[in-house]
Parts: C-alpha cells; sequence; structure tokens
C-alpha cells in the first residue's frame, strides 16, 4: 500500500510524486512525472524526467547542479541504464496515471491517491493495516479511503475480499461501516438540497432508484425494491396499453408486494380554498393515489399473466401503496394548509402519502443518530 500526491502548478500541469527506480544511502534514480493538458493530442497527457541523484549520507535529496543535455560535445554522451525491475515500475506507474488522468482530469487541488497493484491478491489484501489507512484518511483526506473502497469493490472475487475484512476486529469494521452509511447518507442529503426545485420526474426516478434506501425509510417493515419501470399488467387484447408503476417492491420476510408512485418535490398537495378554512387535494395529488390504486389492482387481477421471473419471492396478498409528492415546508405554510392536508393523507387507509422534505428529514435523522449529533430542534 503506498499513497502518493499530486498538486497543481498551473492551470495545464500538475506535479506528481517522484517514482524511485532505485536508491542506495547516497544515490537514486528517480521519474518526475507532470500531467498535461496536450493541446495537440489530449490522449497524451503524461510527461516528465528522469533524474540521477547523489547526496552525502547524512544529506537530504535534493535537485541542484543540473547536467543539461545541450551542453555535451560532440563525441560525448550520458547513458542511464534500467533494469528489467525498474523499466517495468515505471511502466506501471505512467499507466496508472493515465488511468487517473481518464478518470478525473487535471485535478485542480492537491490530492492524494491510494497506489495498488490491480491485479494484488485476496492474500496480499489481509496484509493491509486498515487501521493505519483509516488514520491517514484523517491526516491527508478521505479520498484516500474512497479510493480504496472503489478498489476494492471493482474487484472480481469480493468474497475473497470480504472473507479478509471478517478478520478485521469489531471496532474498525464497525468504523468502516459507520464510514461509507455516513458517506452515503451525506451524498444523497446534498443531491437533495441541491435539487429541491427540479420539476424532472425521470430525474427523482433515476435518483431514488439509485439511493432505493432511502424509499425503505418510509415503511415500518422491511422493503426491498426489484425494480423500476416495473410493468403490472393491464394491456389490452391487442396488446396496447399497459400499467407501469415507478417502482415495484417487496416485503423480504413476507414477500407481499410494494408499489411506488413519485412525483416532484414541486407537485402541488392543495388545490383551491374550499369552506370553513378548508382547501381540496390537489388534481395532481389526487390523480397519483388514484394511479398507484389502479396499479394495484392491475397487478391483483393481472398477477398470474406477469409474475414470470418474480413468482419465487413476490406475492400479492394486499399490496401496500406509497405515492411520494410535494414539499411540505413550502406549501403548507399555515395551520389551514396543514390541518386539510393532513385530514385528507390520514384518511386515505390503502396508500401512504409523504411529502419529499418528510422523505428526506427521516434520513436527516438517521444521519444525526450515526454522528451522535442533535438536530437544531432537539437542542
Amino acid at each position: 500500500m503506498e499513497i502518493f500526491t499530486v498538486i497543481p502548478r498551473s492551470s495545464s500541469a500538475v506535479e506528481c510524486e517522484p517514482v524511485v527506480l532505485r536508491q542506495n544511502k547516497t544515490t537514486r534514480l528517480v521519474f518526475k512525472p507532470l500531467l498535461v493538458n496536450n493541446p495537440n493530442d489530449a490522449r497524451l497527457a503524461v510527461k516528465g524526467c528522469l533524474v540521477f541523484q547523489r547526496k552525502g549520507k547524512n544529506d537530504e535529496w535534493e535537485d541542484h547542479n543540473e547536467l543539461h543535455l545541450s551542453r555535451l560535445r560532440a563525441g560525448e554522451w550520458v547513458k542511464i541504464d534500467l533494469s528489467t525491475e525498474e523499466v517495468i515500475t515505471l511502466i506501471r506507474h505512467i499507466a496508472g496515471l493515465y488511468r487517473l488522468h481518464q478518470k478525473h482530469g487535471l485535478p485542480n487541488k492537491k490530492l492524494h491517491f491510494l497506489k495498488l497493484e490491480s491485479n494484488a491478491a485476496p492474500s496480499e489484501i489481509a496484509q493491509f493495516d486498515f487501521e493505519r489507512l483509516l488514520e491517514v484518511a484523517r491526516r491527508t483526506g478521505v479520498e484516500i479511503f474512497a479510493q480504496f473502497v472503489e478498489w476494492a469493490a471493482d474487484l472480481d472475487n469480493t468474497a475473497a475480499v470480504l472473507s479478509q475484512l471478517r478478520r478485521l476486529n469489531a471496532a474498525t469494521l464497525r468504523q468502516i461501516g459507520s464510514l461509507v452509511g455516513i458517506s452515503a447518507l451525506r451524498s444523497v442529503l446534498e443531491e437533495w438540497n441541491n435539487n429541491k426545485d427540479n420539476r424532472n420526474e425521470e430525474y427523482w426516478q433515476d435518483t431514488l432508484e439509485e439511493n432505493a434506501f432511502v424509499l425503505s425509510q418510509v415503511f415500518s417493515f422491511p422493503v426491498v425494491i426489484i425494480r423500476g419501470k416495473a410493468y403490472v399488467g393491464g394491456k389490452m387484447l391487442d396488446n396496447t396499453g399497459g400499467n407501469i408503476a415507478d417502482y415495484l417492491g417487496r416485503n423480504p420476510l413476507t414477500r407481499n408486494a410494494v408499489l411506488i408512485e413519485i412525483k416532484t418535490p414541486q407537485t402541488k398537495l392543495l388545490g383551491r380554498r374550499y369552506r370553513g378554512g378548508l382547501y381540496s387535494p390537489s388534481e395532481e395529488l389526487a390523480g397519483a393515489i388514484a394511479q398507484v390504486l389502479n396499479y394495484r389492482y392491475s397487478l391483483m387481477t393481472s398477477f398470474h399473466g406477469v409474475r414470470q421471473g418474480y413468482e419465487d419471492f413476490i406475492d400479492v396478498f394486499h399490496p401496500h401503496c406509497l405515492v411520494i409528492a410535494g414539499h411540505a415546508e413550502t406549501q403548507l405554510g399555515d395551520s389551514e394548509r396543514r390541518k386539510s392536508f393532513e385530514l385528507f393523507r390520514c384518511s386515505q387507509k390503502d396508500v401512504v402519502v409523504i411529502t419529499y422534505d418528510e422523505l428526506f428529514s427521516k434520513i436527516e435523522m438517521l444521519l444525526s443518530a450515526l454522528e451522535g449529533k442533535k438536530r437544531p430542534n432537539e437542542e
């Protein structure tokens, strides 16, 4: 396990940590790479120089007294031999720099990376000191830990990696689990905070599908999302029509189905003002409820025709229904609106209705619990 650093020197050049090819007490040969923006060919992004250094036994390595090759006279030459091990080290490091550039481009800030051989065997992984890795992450930034997790996740033999992880002590495993869990929660909360005004339903479909754990926070029982954009029956005899639910899930213990219909945070919750200071539900909210109930009816009546591929792990005893829509804080600004919404929502015995800010408030509470913090209204 080796950590190397990259430091931007300009908008078009990033200095990378030198690669030591050969070293003893007084001499060493290093390759000093640069990541660059190449105006002639963007694919060619690595350049550098070989530096042979000599120092006293108690001195530090320094660059000075440079020998310019342009000063060589006719008949003079400089030769630097590279062993087979030094050549392969150089090739592998340059290949790694190209992979880094392909993924990150030219970094615009100082970054630390974890360098691992891509063909490292699981037995080698066992030799890593995870406690030291976490300590390095605290000192240099969490990108080191993130790089390691990403590398481990990409390995073909993940079962072997998990087997080695189980050898760690319980405290370290809890710490790693907390770091990963907290990171996922922070990431999805950042997504929410940056997109509260997003009216694109497809965006929320993709976001919630990528972070399916968010949806499971709504229910009092465990829920696993089977798939998004799920066909739930309803085609006509001419094979037209058909109903597509936003998400089809299930309770993994009872196998009972769960149907989820989503709108956007900008979907209106209430319509016009009615009598006695009450408001009617909005057409969009009432329509979403009717839609998910129709999906349930379609799934229950067509299940024997659409169950292929699902018959071993889903049943439709009495599918649970959920609608996610609107933003309570911005749309329910007074007691009359809040009362109207709650009276309507609580009257829906077969459909759970939750707003986006209520949903992500649950995530905030979970994150606060993991971090041991109190929310402002809990002080």
